[in-house]
């Protein structure tokens, strides 16, 4: 076993590979496309499975960095030390500023006995134009599927449903004449949601309800299990939709309802046939979306919020198809039309598609839904029959390097697309940390010491993740390349950085995060740096380094310098007592 290696502080695009017959057989209408999942998607709001309802008591609202770097020298004989017992001895890092050892309240822990990471509040100032915007997107987003989504979008954060209620009830408040800042903060969900109440709630009851939900929260730190009105309990999910009818009517007529009804969220609803135009620039930025949903879940979702529209994913592939072909030079109008789903869906085929074929499989399959009013089962090209997931995910893949580099890309990879997602057991230990909405940007890109566009490390990153779909996969393949293939140094704070630690397969554990860091962003996973102070299975206390990696809403911990650890999972040092020091885009030591 590996003994991590650790800061003693002051103790201190995607190139799209296809190499193919540029030769496009017809579009085949019998066979299967793989199928698509109910997983419903949107560009602001993300789906959960999950209803909130069940019971609970009382009440109006119920409860129930640090030394010089030595330069870039190859590896010497003195910078591999191992204990006797074949352990690696602790890597450590010297302060140049305060990270001095303390137990002071400052410092954030990972979690107590429970298993949950509790992080401070969010603090970020949201519009009220956002939450306006926002909340219509949940009223469609509910009326469309039946259900509460798991996070919604607002001003750039994703934020948890409960945050996001915390939100739109100030902002109400804030409308009808009560000064309240719409600051972010953390809100728990209710522990025992229950309510079963439909009816009317006029203009007073319904800023009365809004009053009382928030002070519950003031004093409560959560959202309540239920709401009780005249006509009875409410339930959460009904509440929220309620609040969201209400900021959408104001919205549209720019003065409250006099009165709300509440509903009882029903099962999902078939997105009505809809009609009337799109932007190319909201088909690309949906696409977008629809790619990373694609890589971060495994499989397709059941609808896409394109300008403001649900839509089908046949609908949007058609879209799709018309923006590719627009930019190739035809002149396409881009109308929403009702598109059905493939009776047959079925096609296994992978491979690379030359510019050539994807643009006169794009003709194919738009002349095919003019014929047929529907999506092909499946679609022949030179490298086999494609199917229906795959061929959507190319599409994606295309139009996101369209929107990024100004060009169509010179060919595409055709993917499997499989369902190989994080085992849930993973979001809840206290090493892995949700995501609560922060840009993603500053994850992304290249520092000083994670060179990301360097050619070695995208190179490595590409043949790593060849032929993988989802971000799991991904993320995984990289993980456990770097703790199986790196070797552990001695010495501290950052020697090689990620290009070096590569050439010389060895580092401390800064070094081997800039590593992983690196490979992770040069394949299109935001991660970042997490510096804390840790004590190992040896029994000692020291400072250490080590990545986390963001996959769906999660984000989950990565340390290669043990053979013990896995992705997501840390096992060489005692998680219930850790201090985090900092989270960083760019490691400051």
């Amino acid at each position: 076993m590996l003994l991590a290696c650790i800061l003693l502080i002051n103790l201190s695009s995607a190139g799209y590979a296809v190499n193919s017959d540029e030769n496009t057989a017809p579009v085949a209408d019998e066979d299967e496309l793989a199928a698509e999942d109910s997983a419903g998607f949107q560009s602001t709001i993300n789906q959960t499975d999950t209803l909130l309802s069940e019971e609970s008591s009382s009440g109006t609202v119920s409860e129930s960095l640090m030394e010089s770097r030595e330069g870039n020298s190859g590896p010497t004989s003195e910078d591999t030390a191992k204990t006797e017992n074949g352990d690696l001895a602790p890597c450590e890092v010297k302060c140049e500023t305060d990270c001095s050892i303390n137990d002071s309240e400052d410092s954030e822990e990972y979690g107590d006995n429970s298993g949950t990471l509790y992080e401070a509040a969010g603090g970020t100032v949201i519009t009220q134009e956002a939450v306006l915007l926002a909340a219509a997107s949940l009223k469609t987003y509910i009326e469309s599927s039946g259900k509460l989504p798991s996070t919604v979008t607002v001003g750039g954060q994703v934020l948890t449903v409960d945050q996001f209620m915390d939100l739109m009830l100030k902002t109400l408040l804030r409308i009808s004449g009560t000064a309240t800042a719409l600051t972010v903060r953390t809100v728990q969900t209710a522990p025992n949601p229950s309510g079963t109440a439909t009816g009317t709630l006029q203009k007073t009851a319904y800023l009365n309800l809004a009053k009382n939900v928030l002070n519950f929260i003031n004093t409560n730190n959560r959202a309540p299990n239920y709401i009780t009105a005249g006509i009875g309990k409410i339930s959460y999910q009904s509440f929220i939709h309620a609040i969201s009818k209400i900021l959408t009517f104001h919205q549209t007529n720019k003065r409250l309802p006099n009165y709300v009804t509440v509903q009882r969220i029903t099962s999902a609803i078939t997105p009505a046939p809809v009609s009337g135009s799109v932007t190319q620039e909201a088909v690309l930025s949906a696409a977008a979306s629809l790619k990373t949903y694609i890589e971060s879940n495994g499989k397709l979702p059941s609808t896409v919020t394109v300008g403001g529209q649900v839509l089908t994913v046949d609908q949007f592939m058609d879209l799709m198809l018309k923006t590719l072909l627009r930019i190739s030079g035809t002149a396409t109008a881009l109308t929403v039309r009702t598109v059905q789903t493939a009776p047959n869906p079925s096609g296994t085929a992978t491979g690379t598609l030359q510019k050539t074929a994807y643009l006169n499989l794009a003709k194919n399959v738009l002349n095919f839904i003019n014929t047929n009013n529907r999506a092909p089962n499946y679609i022949t090209a030179g490298i086999g029959k494609i199917s229906y997931q795959s061929f959507i995910h190319a599409i994606s893949k295309i139009l996101t390097f369209h929107q990024t580099n100004k060009r169509l890309p010179n060919y595409v990879t055709v993917q499997r697309i499989t369902s190989t997602s994080p085992p849930a057991s993973l979001e809840t230990r206290r090493e892995n940390d949700p995501y609560n909405g922060e840009g993603l940007s500053g994850y992304l890109v290249a520092t000083a010491n994670c060179q990301v566009n360097d050619s070695t490390i995208r190179s490595l990153a590409a043949n790593l993740t060849a032929g993988l779909s989802s971000a799991w996969d991904k993320a995984t393949a990289i993980f456990n390349w770097v703790r199986d293939n790196i070797s552990y140094s001695f010495y501290y704070n950052t020697r090689y950085g990620a290009v070096n630690t590569l050439k010389y397969r060895t580092g401390n554990c800064v070094d081997q995060t800039h590593l992983l860091i690196a490979l992770f962003r040069a394949a299109g996973l935001a991660a970042r740096y997490v510096h804390g102070t840790c004590t190992f299975n040896s029994g000692n206390t020291y400072g250490h380094v080590w990545a986390q990696v963001l996959v769906g809403d999660t984000w989950y911990a990565a340390d290669p310098t043990s053979s013990s650890n896995s992705l997501g999972a840390v096992r060489n040092w005692n998680t219930a007592t850790a201090k985090i020091r900092g989270k960083y885009a760019s490691l400051p030591f």
